[in-house]
């Protein structure tokens, strides 16, 4: 299994001074991240830090779509964001329930819900070249969008959440295959730089070459090193300075 994770504020603890150390997180044996990039129209307040910070992971940035706002705007606020870095991996759009002050928001029209959910795909796909990659769950794919094996959102790729020890296959239904998997937030948080104990933990549903030709790259982008693990090189490289 090759193994990789995704972050949004959540990880960070705004009552410190620190943020998620991508350092640690590039020590431990994941080779991908999906990164929250908006919650609808609303940048996540971590992402340019994140983004920025997680060069040397394949990464992927994702929206949550929230059903109770025009999907154009949302959309075109993740393409103005991104602009011209739209990582390695694929665009993600985050299709979950909403909730307000705890309380889910009732699903709109499984017409509205699919028809707004591919308009952004095809919006997103024409503004990076790219097909879009759906997060989503059984509970939203039943009774939320209604989807059969002939809606036209099956022909995207899937990453599937579902939470259980990553034995066999998630339901996918009714896509024909997967590409990722959420299978659940175990507390590895801490020993992968989070301030959250908890970190949603994923799988790619192939080998680490079929993840390098799934996003088109030959090699995940350089790492960035901070000030401080530059020196310590320079120390090591010239004991003698």
């Amino acid at each position: 299994m090759i193994k990789g994770f995704d972050v949004s504020a959540w990880q960070d603890n705004n009552s410190t001074p620190q943020r998620i150390d991508w350092a640690k997180a590039k020590s431990q044996e994941s080779k991908f991240c999906f990164i929250r990039a908006l919650y609808s129209t609303v940048v996540d307040e971590d992402f340019l830090y994140n983004w920025e910070n997680s060069k040397g992971f394949i990464r992927g940035a994702y929206q949550f779509y929230d059903y109770r706002f025009p999907v154009m705007a949302q959309a075109n606020a993740f393409i103005k964001l991104m602009g011209s870095d739209w990582g390695e991996l694929p665009p993600v759009i985050d299709v979950e329930t909403v909730y307000d002050k705890g309380v889910a928001v009732p699903f709109p029209s499984s017409t509205n819900y699919n028809n707004a959910v591919l308009t952004w795909l095809k919006v997103i796909e024409n503004a990076c070249g790219r097909k879009p990659i759906i997060y989503t769950g059984q509970n939203i794919i039943k009774y939320g969008l209604k989807l059969f094996s002939t809606s036209e959102l099956t022909n995207y790729p899937l990453w599937i959440a579902e939470y259980r020890n990553p034995v066999g296959e998630p339901n996918h239904t009714p896509w024909k295959d997967y590409k990722f998997w959420q299978w659940g937030t175990p507390t590895i948080g801490l020993a992968y730089g989070m301030e959250s104990r908890e970190l949603d933990a994923d799988i790619w549903n192939g080998t680490y070459e079929e993840l390098l030709s799934f996003c088109g790259v030959n090699a995940p982008p350089p790492m960035e090193l901070s000030d401080k693990e530059k020196l310590e090189r320079l120390w090591k490289a010239h004991p003698g300075l």
